[in-house]
């Protein structure tokens, strides 16, 4: 039996067009056919500079968002989205449709568009109705049950760009787990569900007693030089890197602060990795570290170096951060960010960690729905947060071939990982980075998520037991 399917998005701003690229790259991934999906944008207004950095590019600025999103979701993945230039409406032409079983709603108008859209969504008619609205750091699932009770985050909110950036990621990511589990297994839950970006947290309830600062010596009047080096460039990187750009490229205009961004894979773009990696069409063929550092300097206008190769030596590694020195007054703080799927590269910035007295390893590692992030710290030394083979010993002990030693073929055959898996694991370590730059501390020692279930526990309590890399040689 097919189920018709009406989804309805008011506002294509930056979060209704982030979640529209989403949504459309899930179904298209997807491919299914017992659920056939009608999808319609409204929205009056024209893109400002505040809808930047998801989907819209500077070049975009003063076109109908609306029109926009729907020309580009056809271009990028052939769907059809009725795009409407104009107010919500109940009454409007394009919502009359004769077979309708289920009709979502998702209220993306962030307040930029008048209107109770939970009022006329309730004049809708279909057999099954959903509703979603994106509010100030909580997302509100109704069903029209009125079983579940709706209530406010009380979590103090931040008016930091940088932040609410991330907390956009957070909200659509948590959104689209609610989507994919109608698709997946026909039921949703409803009620609040608020995140806690900052300290890497959704839930009903959230607790902001738990942080772990790192004492790196900060001082107001300090200047810090952070040398950021991402490895792995596919599902969780490749999303990692894009909300990266828009973070440093406010940062950079804000604070005295400087900011060194390389980029390392050997991998090239393939047709398959549209479904599950942010990357577009004409991307194929070529290296994934080159597309995505060109891609963040035509965007954000900042530099960054793109090394198309693989890591078989924490000395590759040293050489790379070499090439970022910055100034001499200014304090300098590596950061590695890991998302690989190959456990010899993972040996190797174990050994650069081991052999830095003073970095910081922030490591992602996910299978098809679940997953983890550990984010180590050292400083002169002095181990405060141990890194991943603390947790899984067996990543020392492997013994698979290199990166560089694998076919092309070989090295694409890495288990499937779900599209907003990868986009969880890249909003976490995004947590972590932005929580040192940005305040100096860490939400987490390592945080372990389910996004079918919409679980995220951060852990940096000494209760987590474990094995520092010493004890399993």
């Amino acid at each position: 039996m097919r189920i018709n399917l009406h989804v309805i998005v008011i506002g294509a701003g930056l979060t209704g067009s982030f979640f529209l690229k989403e949504m459309i790259a899930y179904l298209h991934m997807k491919q299914e056919n017992l659920i056939r999906t009608d999808i319609t944008v409204f929205d009056p207004g024209s893109i400002g500079k505040e809808d930047l950095g998801a989907v819209y590019i500077r070049e975009d600025l003063g076109q109908n968002r609306a029109l926009l999103l729907s020309e580009l979701l056809k271009e990028q993945y052939d769907y059809e989205v009725m795009a409407v230039p104009g107010d919500f409406s109940v009454d409007s032409p394009v919502l009359q449709i004769s077979k309708r079983d289920y009709v979502f709603m998702i209220d993306c108008s962030d307040g930029s568009i008048p209107g109770d859209y939970r009022m006329e969504w309730k004049k809708l008619s279909a057999k099954r109705k959903l509703y979603l609205k994106f509010g100030d750091a909580e997302l509100y699932v109704d069903d029209g049950s009125g079983e579940k009770l709706f209530f406010s985050n009380t979590e103090e909110k931040s008016e930091d760009f940088v932040w609410k950036h991330l907390e956009r990621m957070f909200l659509v990511n948590l959104a689209m787990s609610k989507i994919v589990a109608v698709y997946e297994e026909g039921q949703i839950e409803c009620g609040t569900f608020c995140v806690n970006e900052k300290m890497a947290q959704i839930g009903p309830q959230l607790h902001n007693d738990q942080k772990l600062d790192l004492s790196l010596g900060r001082k107001s009047t300090e200047v810090y030089h952070y040398q950021l080096v991402v490895v792995g460039t596919g599902g969780t990187g490749s999303y990692y890197l894009k909300e990266l750009g828009a973070i440093l490229s406010s940062l950079t205009k804000e604070e005295r602060n400087s900011y060194a961004l390389s980029i390392i894979d050997g991998d090239r773009v393939e047709q398959k990795n549209l479904d599950r990696q942010n990357f577009l069409k004409d991307d194929v063929g070529q290296h994934k570290a080159m597309v995505l550092a060109q891609a963040l300097r035509d965007h954000y206008g900042i530099e960054v170096r793109a090394y198309p190769m693989y890591i078989d030596s924490a000395e590759q590694l040293k050489v790379v951060f070499k090439q970022m020195s910055g100034a001499y007054y200014r304090r300098t703080v590596p950061i590695l960010i890991g998302s690989v799927d190959n456990h010899r590269a993972r040996q190797e910035m174990e050994k650069w960690f081991r052999q830095t007295p003073t970095g910081i390893w922030i490591d992602a590692a996910n299978e098809f729905h679940t997953g983890e992030v550990v984010a180590a710290v050292k400083k002169n030394g002095k181990m405060l947060s141990p890194s991943r083979p603390y947790y899984f010993p067996e990543i020392m002990r492997s013994r698979e071939k290199r990166a560089s030693e694998l076919s092309c073929g070989v090295i694409n055959q890495s288990s499937p990982q779900h599209r907003i898996t990868n986009m969880a694991a890249a909003m976490l370590a995004l947590s972590a980075t932005l929580g040192i730059l940005r305040n100096g501390f860490l939400p987490y020692k390592i945080v372990y998520f389910d996004v079918f279930k919409g679980n995220v526990i951060p852990v940096n309590a000494g209760a987590e037991r474990g094995i520092f890399f010493e004890d399993s040689e």
